[in-house]
């Protein structure tokens, strides 16, 4: 399969009617011939600038809203972020699916290092971007993480669903003493395309001609057998109106507007890891740990169903719920002797609502167990994990 690298436009260029644009690209492949899409992009942003930042605070979560009011199915999908924070291995970040599903861009990295991103601390700053196509990998970089990396989870899971909705990013603190804020985030997503030539070779004369809507654009390249993406977006747009220059003299009385302040508001997500709410919530998460030696078992359980290792714990409690409740109403406290340590560096969020009954799963084997909910998170899912191995070793 030929490897291809798209050179031009690669992002951050804009053009108009009129101009010519030369499609350039490389490829392994014995043929150079290609062919062209093109994919349009929807972009949205949440910026936190001065006083308004989202405070980002030990053993809490974050969640920043982002409305996509737009129509389409997902083809490509990044992320940026713009945040300062002082000891970047306390965080987890997680960008979710108005549909509920999550995918972790960030767990963990950088040690002690300051920051996601770099400069002003407003959209305007240098951001960290997670892209699927990135070169650096996020778990083998440094901070500030500034630029392209590629998230530890691929965003590609996001593929084929429909982008329109609330999406959110969740950003948790798990430890103590250093905090931080969020400054911006961006989301961009391009959906299923338009052809744009069949069969060309590098080097291709695109004479944009008005027949393709102004708006931001990926460029794919697909030969032998093998695809790329620019890296980022490029532009189309009309030219500006032409300058008129006029002398008038008018007078008019002074206008004073006066525009009402703006006030952003974070959803907030209850923290179930030591307690309970006492009152009912929407949603929370709970947060466990895991060692190295128990990390691997975690990624390979989770592999082997399909599904991430947030879903796993959900899942997890889930089955201890239903056999449980397979035991009848009467059933004693459950004996599992010490309960499991969940201080482990590779932390795992997952998240519990109250709509589909995954808060009353978590609650109700909490109580079976006399756990609390990050205890009763990991103790659930290193059960499946076992009959996983178990069958496993039956299959093989």
């Amino acid at each position: 399969m030929a490897v291809v690298n798209v050179v031009a436009p690669n992002g951050g260029e804009s053009y108009q009617p009129g101009d010519t644009v030369q499609v350039v690209w490389t490829s392994t492949g014995a043929s150079t011939a290609a062919d062209l899409t093109l994919h349009p992009v929807t972009e949205a942003q949440e910026e936190f600038a001065g006083s308004n930042s989202g405070e980002i605070n030990d053993y809490s979560t974050l969640s920043v809203a982002i409305e996509v009011p737009t129509d389409g199915i997902i083809s490509d999908l990044e992320v940026g972020i713009r945040l300062d924070h002082t000891y970047t291995n306390d965080l987890q970040i997680v960008l979710r699916h108005p549909g509920g599903m999550g995918i972790t861009l960030v767990n963990g990295e950088g040690g002690s290092g300051n920051n996601f991103g770099s400069g002003a601390t407003d959209c305007s700053g240098n951001f960290t971007i997670f892209d699927d196509d990135a070169a650096a990998l996020i778990v083998a970089g440094s901070a500030p993480f500034e630029g392209r990396h590629q998230p530890e989870n691929l965003l590609s899971a996001f593929d084929g669903l429909s982008m329109r909705g609330t999406w959110q990013l969740e950003i948790t603190d798990s430890f103590l003493w250093d905090e931080g804020a969020l400054h911006c985030v961006t989301l961009s997503a391009a959906t299923q395309g338009q052809s744009l030539a069949i069969g060309v070779n590098s080097l291709y004369p695109w004479a944009i001609d008005g027949s393709v809507a102004n708006g931001n654009y990926l460029l794919e390249v697909a030969s032998g057998g093998g695809t790329d993406l620019s890296d980022a977006s490029f532009a189309l747009a009309d030219p500006p109106p032409p300058t008129t220059t006029t002398t008038t003299t008018t007078t008019t009385p002074p206008t004073t507007t006066t525009s009402p302040p703006t006030t952003t508001t974070l959803a907030p997500i209850f923290d179930a890891s030591d307690n309970f709410p006492t009152s009912p919530v929407n949603e929370y998460v709970a947060n466990s740990g895991y060692y190295e030696d128990e990390w691997s078992g975690l990624l390979d359980a989770a592999a082997y169903l399909e599904q991430t290792p947030e879903q796993l714990q959900t899942m997890s409690v889930g089955v201890i719920a239903f056999l449980m409740a397979l035991s009848g109403p009467d059933q004693p406290i459950w004996s599992i002797g010490s309960p499991p340590d969940v201080n482990g560096g590779h932390v795992v969020q997952s998240h519990y609502f109250d709509a589909d009954g995954t808060q009353n799963s978590l609650e109700n084997v909490a109580a079976a167990t006399n756990l609390n909910g990050a205890q009763t998170q990991k103790f659930a899912t290193s059960v499946l994990i076992f009959l996983i191995m178990l069958s496993q070793l039956q299959e093989g």
